[in-house]
């Protein structure tokens, strides 16, 4: 929630706006299709990114491969992964969303 908060008194002091900041913008080259992903998007959880936390199967992909649950990932690592998984509910940045996903992570 406080994300939400931060993004919205940005946008108010005229420094994001987030019907119009994508992904791209802000994360060039890190996202498919990042530039048709709006900060609403991701606000509303209607990005069509994979939500990691979810899934089982990207969980275990996850896992590191010593057992140590206690391994610090890199953005870009997570990144790699989700991006590997493939979009959710439709392509990345679909226009009308299908559904929602939250994650908490």
């Amino acid at each position: 929630m406080e994300h939400a908060k931060t993004n919205f008194l940005l946008q108010e002091e005229g420094l994001l706006d987030v019907d119009r900041s994508t992904v791209e913008d802000l994360l060039p080259g890190l996202i498919p299709n990042g530039g048709n992903i709006t900060l609403r998007h991701l606000l509303s959880h209607s990005s069509g990114l994979c939500d990691f936390a979810s899934s089982q199967d990207l969980l275990a992909t996850l896992s590191p491969a010593d057992g140590d649950l206690n391994r610090s990932w890199e953005p870009e690592e997570l990144i790699a992964v989700a991006n590997a998984h493939g979009p959710t509910g439709g392509r990345p940045g679909f226009p009308t969303p299908t559904r929602t996903s939250s994650c908490s992570v």
